[in-house]
Parts: structure tokens; C-alpha cells; sequence
């Protein structure tokens, strides 16, 4: 009889063994969602850069459409980008980014032919969430009939091209 309660009063709680290993099944999950979270919340980012960019196509365009040229440069203030008139002056009152973190526009010298991908990826840096650039090329110098402008990304490809005969 003794041996009987014996086996029937066994100790039904977890071992150590037992515990680490749900432990580090859980760590492992909250490593590959957070992993995925900072790949989401970057790629939302460079959505909303962007959109940012393409109201720098459509500035530039009505530059265009003024001056019958596109701008031999854009500079920025803050998170303002301006195009620079051929009197000099900014260009109306700009185009200010809602995305935080523009620290630089990198103004290509002028060519008729796009920039290479090693040019622009130079160009670009390395964006960050609290960093980002754009990259502008006109045609020429004098007169341009066309431009390159490139968003720098901070997830997948270094940048993307937002040139009019890109769209």
C-alpha cells in the first residue's frame, strides 16, 4: 500500500531543464519579431521619404513650367528644399519635408546622362532614421532640359530614381 501512495502522490512541477528551454524559445521569438518591427518601421520611412521626394518632382516641375529650364541646383534650410532661380534666390517658398531628417541635398555635377548606381550609392551615405539625403543632377549647367533626383533609402536599395523620365 505504501508503494502505491507513493506513486500516486509524484511531484508534478517543472523541472529547471524545463523552464530554460521555454525561456529561450521565448527569447528567441521576441528577437525575430522585434528583428521584423525595425525592418517595418524603416521601410515605412523610406515610404514617406519617398513621398517627400516626389513633392520635390512636382516643385521642380513648376519651376519648369516659369522658367522653360530646370534648376541648376536645390539647397535646403532646415527641412525646406528650395530651387535656385538662374537671377539667384530661392524659388518660391520651397518644399518643406515632413520626414524628419534631412541633413543634406548632394548636388551631382551636371551630365545628360543619368549618374551611375556607384555614384549615387557614394552620394546617398548611409541613411539612418535620424538621416537622410537627397541627390539632384541637372543636364547641364546652363539651360538644363532635364534632371536626375534620387531618394537615398535607408532599408533595401541605397536609392530610387524619381527622375521624369523615370515615372
Amino acid at each position: 500500500m505504501t508503494n502505491t501512495k507513493k506513486l500516486l502522490q509524484t511531484n508534478s512541477a517543472f523541472t529547471l531543464v524545463e523552464l530554460l528551454v521555454v525561456m529561450v524559445i521565448i527569447a528567441i521569438l521576441v528577437v525575430a519579431g522585434l528583428a521584423g518591427l525595425n525592418y517595418a518601421q524603416r521601410a515605412a520611412r523610406d515610404t514617406a521619404r519617398l513621398a517627400d521626394t516626389r513633392s520635390v518632382v512636382t516643385y521642380i516641375q513648376d519651376y519648369y513650367r516659369q522658367y522653360k529650364q530646370y534648376p541648376t541646383a536645390l539647397t535646403r534650410s532646415g527641412q525646406i528644399i528650395y530651387a535656385t532661380m538662374p537671377s539667384g534666390g530661392n524659388y518660391g517658398t520651397g518644399i518643406t519635408m515632413s520626414t524628419k531628417g534631412l541633413n543634406a541635398i548632394n548636388v551631382l555635377a551636371p551630365s545628360a546622362t543619368a549618374p551611375t548606381t556607384a555614384a549615387v550609392n557614394t552620394s546617398c551615405g548611409t541613411s539612418t532614421a535620424d538621416s537622410w539625403r537627397v541627390v539632384y543632377q541637372p543636364s547641364s549647367n546652363t539651360n538644363p532640359q532635364t534632371f536626375f533626383l534620387y531618394a537615398c533609402q535607408e532599408s533595401g536599395g541605397s536609392s530610387e530614381n524619381l527622375s521624369p523620365a523615370s515615372n
